[in-house]
């Protein structure tokens, strides 16, 4: 009896001294407050935006479908209906559905191609970068933006907007990598 007194007082003292800045995020054992996309993930979760990966996960290193970006955005909005079907033959998963359906109508996605969305694909930085400035109506922007690696004419718009509101700063001081695959660290920051 006296050794489970003391193992229940050791296991009390332990949780008492467990850091808070280092506490989970959102109900994810995966996500640390300490960590730069910690409020982001945490809005997300709050607003009904994600519920992880699993429940206790939500793998903010792991790269975006576009299929899955087309839901996040769309949830960001409310889960608006709308009774536009999209032209895309490939989406084949009824939860993305209408969040595509909802993209298309309003020109946030043309897919890619006339006929296919590819949801599986795994969406770039820039590409995800143009659906959100085309989500806010693509505004302009006069001033440039620092990043030598934005060569796509389509994307340049787009970046520059999300520099000038400080949505991104970029991968380095000089690099928007918009190339690279984008991790729910990233998108979750990006909303």
């Amino acid at each position: 009896m006296r050794f489970r007194t003391v193992l229940v007082a050791v296991v009390t003292a332990a949780m008492l001294f467990v850091s808070p800045a280092s506490a989970a995020v959102g109900g994810f054992n995966d996500v640390s407050s300490n960590d730069y996309f910690a409020a982001p993930v945490q809005w997300m979760t709050n607003e009904g935006i994600t519920t992880g990966t699993s429940p206790t996960t939500y793998s903010p290193h792991a790269p975006v479908s576009r299929g899955v970006a087309a839901v996040m955005i769309h949830r960001m909005r409310g889960s608006q209906s709308t009774s536009f079907e999209h032209p895309f033959t490939d989406i084949e998963k009824s939860w993305q559905d209408e969040a595509v359906s909802w993209l298309a109508k309003r020109g946030i996605t043309t897919g890619t191609s006339a006929t296919t969305f590819s949801p599986d694909e795994l969406i770039t930085r820039g590409e995800f970068a143009v659906m959100l400035w085309r989500l806010k109506g693509e505004p302009r922007v006069l001033s440039p933006h620092p990043f030598t690696d934005v060569a796509l004419d389509w994307q340049e718009e787009a970046i520059k907007w999300m520099n000038r509101l400080k949505i991104t700063t970029g991968t380095s001081p000089t690099l928007f990598s918009p190339n690279a695959t984008i991790t729910r660290a990233e998108v979750a920051t990006f909303l």
